[in-house]
Parts: C-alpha cells; structure tokens; sequence
C-alpha cells in the first residue's frame, strides 16, 4: 500500500468509506501551504502558496507565527478541494494535521475555522463532493511540506523544491 499507516478520520468509524483513485495530500506552515494531487497512486499535479495579505488581514493572523496552525492546515485543505476535489465520488484527502482532518469530517470548528468549515460545507453540498479525510504522518507527509515551506525564510525551516516534481503541472496560487 501507498500510504500503510494511514487512519481515515471520521466522526463515526461506521461511515469509513471506499474512496476512488484520486488522493490529494496536503500541509501547511506558518509562510505558506503545498499539495499533490494523485490518480492511482502516482502524482500528476502540485500546487503551491504563500499566505498573502488578504488572508492575512481577514482572519487577523500574523505571517511566520505558529499560532494560526490549525487554521492554516484547514485553508490549505480548503484550496485543495477547490483546485481537485471532483463531484460525487469518494476521494482521499490526507494531511499530517489531526484538527484540520477532524475538522473536516465533521464541518466544524470554532472561531476562524468554523468560518472555512462553512466556505467547505456550502462548497460540498453544491459541487457534491465526497471527500474522505485521512491521516497522513507528517514523516510521510514529504512533498506538500516542503512545497509549503518553499517560501520560508531563510533559515526557518524552508526548503528547496521536490525535484520529483519537476515535470509535473503546476498550480502556484
């Protein structure tokens, strides 16, 4: 198996599902988020961003502080589904981070992430998405982490780009 310890999170171990061959892999960081996007376990898209000032002011964060992680991981999950997430069939989505998954499979959470949960939740029911949240230790979580630190200062944990990808399509938003 691709991923062998992995753990779907749901609200209710009874609603596990079977999900089709797509699997987005997402993370964030405190600068910046980054994901893949794969088809039958091999990677055929990558998409990359920088938490700009627009995001910035509208949950009143601070760029470069982990105070916010939660709320990034669930933003970044948000633009992943936007950019992939195909209607009416199960798809994985996996992140190394427990409150954006959880967060996720149940359409909650409190201050700024319950803001996301209802841009999600809205989001779901019009374009019938079937996301399945997994989780994805971060050891494993490679490529998305350091397409989310790409713009990091120098440093602070940032790093350089996956040559894995090179030859990938590219989304850089």
């Amino acid at each position: 198996a691709l991923f062998p310890l992995r753990l779907v999170v749901t609200p209710n171990p009874a609603e596990r599902r079977i999900v089709g061959p797509l699997t987005i892999a997402f993370d964030a960081c405190p600068w910046g988020w980054g994901a893949t996007c794969a088809v039958d376990g091999v990677i055929v898209a990558y998409a990359y961003g920088t938490w700009g000032p627009k995001i910035l002011e509208r949950f009143g964060a601070q760029l470069g502080s982990c105070r916010w992680q939660s709320l990034w991981e669930f933003v970044a999950c948000f633009f992943v589904l936007l950019l992939w997430g195909p209607s009416g069939t199960p798809f994985a989505v996996l992140g190394d981070n427990i409150a954006a998954l959880s967060n996720l499979a149940r359409l909650k959470g409190r201050g700024a992430l319950v803001q996301v949960a209802k841009e999600i939740a809205w989001r779901q029911a019009a374009f019938r998405w079937e996301p399945v949240p997994a989780h994805l230790p971060a050891e494993l979580n490679v490529l998305p982490d350091a397409l989310s630190r790409l713009e990091a200062p120098e440093g602070s944990e940032r790093k350089e780009f996956p040559t894995t990808l090179e030859h990938l399509s590219l989304i850089h938003i």
